[in-house]
């Protein structure tokens, strides 16, 4: 079985924290962030440094478009609409919408149009989705990746990574 291959939307807290939290799962692939303020550099900067859960003791440097971890490039963008974003070209199969900017079907709607990826978890506010109790397993559940759909968290802090 394929791995899953993930998109973040938003990396700030809940989208470094996701990634921290299954960072070498087998079943789970990083392949694209996308964050509007900051660069790579200062993306892997603060996956390292976390007040926190401490120092992540893996290899976080950004490059020229890319936040590279353990030698693994992640491509990396600063689109301010999820439309603009290249996360079908990346191979994106799920987005996690860490953002906390797009909250409601209609917000979310530029993934649908612009892009294939299976499902979108979000925050809380997503109305009319499916909602998950936020497992890792729900990004791969077939409520969620059967055929674009929605899936939304209960809370994006309550039931996140954090």
């Amino acid at each position: 079985m394929a791995a899953t291959r993930i998109g973040i939307n938003g990396f700030g807290r809940m989208g470094r924290l996701a990634l921290r939290a299954a960072w070498g799962w087998p079943d789970i692939a990083f392949v694209h962030v996308n964050e509007i303020t900051g660069d790579p550099s200062t993306a892997a900067h603060l996956l390292t440094f976390d007040s926190v859960h401490g120092r992540w003791l893996h290899d976080a440097r950004g490059a020229d478009q890319a936040l590279v971890i353990d030698g693994q490039d992640i491509g990396y963008t600063a689109a301010a609409q999820p439309g603009d974003v290249p996360w079908e070209p990346a191979g994106v199969d799920v987005v996690l919408e860490c953002s906390g900017q797009f909250r409601t079907r209609e917000t979310l709607d530029a993934y649908f149009v612009a892009l294939t990826p299976s499902g979108v978890p979000t925050s809380s506010g997503a109305t009319s989705a499916p909602r998950s109790a936020g497992s890792w397993s729900s990004l791969t559940s077939p409520t969620c990746a059967a055929g674009r759909g929605l899936c939304s968290s209960r809370s994006c802090s309550t039931c996140s990574p954090a």
